[in-house]
């Protein structure tokens, strides 16, 4: 872990996790998901990367590496996840689906303690996800076996039109991911929206500014 970011530690439980609904935390769906002491806040309201001494975000645009527009292909996508690829960027997530109910889906198809990294972006205005997110996997295996059981397919939980793209993220890496995240001077309340670091023993972190 990367010195000098202090974080806040969080404790998970997912045996619930499937019935959770809500996009803000509630009671309820807390003491289903997380068991959680407030949590530092995340530095940038607008959930994009603000990169060192500069005051403008910069967002790292939903844009496929090499294909301009139409839909990727499988083999096309998986052709892009070489051995330096942990890191997936999934596009086209429904605007509804709140961070919990993503990371419900995420683990329940097996990959619960297979990444380190989270983040669903979320529109402020609208208190809806911007249609994509973020993922770093302990092992390029992992992330390319991801890749194989999302991509092309839809997420269950509300009826949508929308077929999930994945592709490996510009920013690589647990320690770079972080990274680009500090040194912004919002305050993000809300917990759900910040990133998610996950450490050993089902524990969980959000990045603070340093």
């Amino acid at each position: 872990m990367p010195a000098g970011l202090p974080l806040t530690r969080i404790r998970v439980r997912s045996d619930e996790a499937e019935e959770v609904s809500s996009l803000e935390p509630t009671q309820q769906n807390v003491e289903e998901v997380l068991d959680f002491s407030a949590p530092a806040p995340f530095p940038n309201p607008r959930g994009n990367y603000l990169p060192q001494g500069k005051g403008r975000p910069v967002r790292e645009k939903p844009r496929h590496p090499s294909k301009a527009d139409g839909p990727v292909t499988l083999e096309e996508a998986m052709a892009l996840f070489t051995d330096d690829k942990t890191t997936v960027m999934v596009r086209n997530v429904p605007n509804r689906y709140s961070c919990e109910e993503f990371l419900c889906e995420v683990i329940s198809e097996g990959f619960e303690g297979r990444f380190n990294f989270f983040y669903l972006p979320i529109d402020f205005n609208t208190k809806r996800n911007r249609g994509y997110c973020f993922l770093n996997f302990l092992s390029a295996a992992s992330a390319r076996e991801f890749a194989k059981v999302f991509h092309g397919q839809k997420l269950k939980r509300y009826d949508t039109k929308k077929i999930l793209e994945i592709v490996p993220a510009v920013t690589q890496g647990l320690e770079k991911n972080m990274k680009a995240l500090k040194g912004g001077s919002g305050r993000v309340k809300n917990q759900w929206f910040r990133p998610m670091v996950f450490g050993g023993e089902e524990e969980v972190c959000t990045v603070e500014d340093a």
